[in-house]
């Protein structure tokens, strides 16, 4: 059975008021409440302890819908960071292979140099008499007349 609660208002006593408890056949009718005001009293909805229920159950749905909401971005933002991480270590491996590159063909063009001095060194030293190569001592060395004479006959 269903009962509401009709409340009458004295108009010689304002706050006074008369509660009769009605049985009603209908199930649309709810329990009302009286509550004060500056400028009296008015009727106000009773919340049903199911209603209230379901109004914290929605209530903590959605904190943990936003608290999931939240873990996810943050998830994301840390694979962002993570994936610009990545980006960056990645470029800085590409700049130094660069740079060994570009040291490895410095290298090779500085040997290529030398070598191409010490040969045009060589070949200046070298002096052709009468269609045969001479070899010219450089300075500082030990000179062996011997040697060159038999190096010249030789030749000859």
């Amino acid at each position: 059975m269903i009962f509401a609660v009709l409340v009458i208002f004295d108009r010689q006593n304002p706050h006074y008021l008369k509660k009769y408890v009605v049985r009603a056949c209908s199930k649309e009718l709810t329990p009302y409440y009286c509550q004060p005001t500056s400028s009296g009293f008015h009727l106000k909805k009773k919340k049903k302890k199911k209603e209230k229920k379901e109004e914290k159950e929605e209530k903590k749905e959605e904190e943990k819908e936003e608290e999931e909401e939240e873990e996810e971005e943050e998830e994301e933002e840390e694979e962002e960071e993570e994936e610009e991480e990545e980006e960056e270590e990645e470029e800085e491996e590409e700049e130094e292979e660069e740079e060994e590159e570009e040291q490895q063909q410095q290298q090779q063009q500085e040997k290529e140099e030398e070598q191409k001095e010490e040969e045009e060194e060589e070949l200046s030293s070298n002096i052709s008499i009468k269609g045969q190569t001479v070899n010219i001592i450089p300075e500082g060395s030990s000179f062996d007349p011997l040697a060159f004479d038999l190096f010249i006959n030789k030749k000859s």
